[in-house]
């Protein structure tokens, strides 16, 4: 495997780290995916072990309960296993296939059980009723259309495959989000950050917009990192990478393509930050909810970094920051 260097990447906020906590959450989801059978041997145990999974989400999300914790943690180990799998597997043949999977994870979501025998919607439907009693109505209401949009842009990308057609810049850049689940980490922070912000902030183009960037950024930075994995395993080139889309659409080299992918990431996060006065100076009465949102935010950029650079075997690369 072809190691790519990542230049250091701008991101100036605070990391978190709790090592007893992560401890007790890797246990936790540990046992939750032997009892669901998640994983087939030891070989297969011992290599998402040294994925920490655990980490990335306690260094992420600091103001989460415990419960909260290990309820996100499997989940997020659930959406990793599902992602590997797609990858390494041509598990879908047509949309119509997706679009069936699609179903039966809405069906769990709607229904509130599940009654059949297949160990991923097991899986889910254990995580599903366990956040349900953690967390409100409307969050739940976002978490379901958060799990549609999942599947749209992972229906996007099986068209895209399927057609061997390569991503536009544009639709790339509008989509990724969606392809990582970032909309997944921003939205849970009502749940795993105690994060109450009033409607009138939360409908606005401002807050969508400032969301947006730091989805995108933490994509993008996890596009740079998984580059070297993706290229390796991947004959079409990591086609759904960033890097590879900028290489495609200026024709550019790849250190050449990292070198503006590292630019995108930076300039996402520096809108960010003037995006993130403008919110605190328009809505001053709320600034004290407003900074507890931001911050959450704030973990959870540099979270993806900090777990992906020094924690995580999931993603060799030489990182140039370290």
């Amino acid at each position: 495997m072809h190691l790519y260097r990542i230049p250091r990447l701008y991101c100036p906020y605070a990391t978190w780290a709790d090592q007893a906590l992560t401890t007790k959450i890797a246990v936790h989801t540990q046992a939750w995916l032997r009892k669901f059978e998640l994983l087939h041997n030891e070989e297969q145990f011992d290599f998402y072990e040294k994925h920490h999974f655990a980490a990335l989400i306690v260094s992420s999300y600091p103001n989460a309960s415990e419960k909260a914790l290990e309820t996100w943690c499997d989940l997020n180990a659930l959406l990793f296993l599902v992602d590997d799998h797609m990858d390494e597997t041509t598990t879908f043949n047509s949309p119509e296939e997706m679009l069936l999977l699609e179903g039966k994870f809405m069906e769990v979501l709607h229904k509130g059980t599940y009654n059949g025998t297949q160990k991923t919607l097991c899986a889910f439907n254990d995580f599903w009723q366990r956040a349900r009693e953690i967390s409100t109505v409307e969050w739940q209401q976002t978490f379901v259309q958060n799990i549609r949009d999942m599947f749209a842009g992972s229906l996007w990308q099986l068209k895209h495959i399927l057609h061997a057609k390569k991503p536009a810049l544009r639709d790339y850049q509008l989509l990724r989000q969606y392809l990582g689940a970032a909309h997944l980490a921003t939205d849970c922070l009502t749940m795993m950050g105690d994060v109450n912000l009033p409607e009138e902030i939360t409908s606005s183009v401002l807050y969508a917009r400032l969301t947006g960037h730091c989805r995108n950024a933490i994509c993008y930075s996890n596009d740079l990192f998984s580059l070297s994995k993706e290229m390796s395993r991947s004959t079409a080139g990591a086609a759904f990478n960033l890097v590879s889309v900028l290489s495609n659409a200026w024709s550019l080299s790849m250190e050449a393509a990292i070198s503006e992918a590292v630019r995108v990431h930076n300039e996402e996060v520096h809108q960010f930050e003037l995006l993130s006065a403008v919110l605190l100076s328009r809505y001053p009465a709320y600034n004290k909810a407003i900074r507890k949102y931001l911050e959450g935010l704030q973990y959870l950029m540099t979270g993806n970094i900090h777990w992906s650079t020094k924690l995580t075997a999931r993603y060799p690369h030489i990182y140039e920051g370290n």
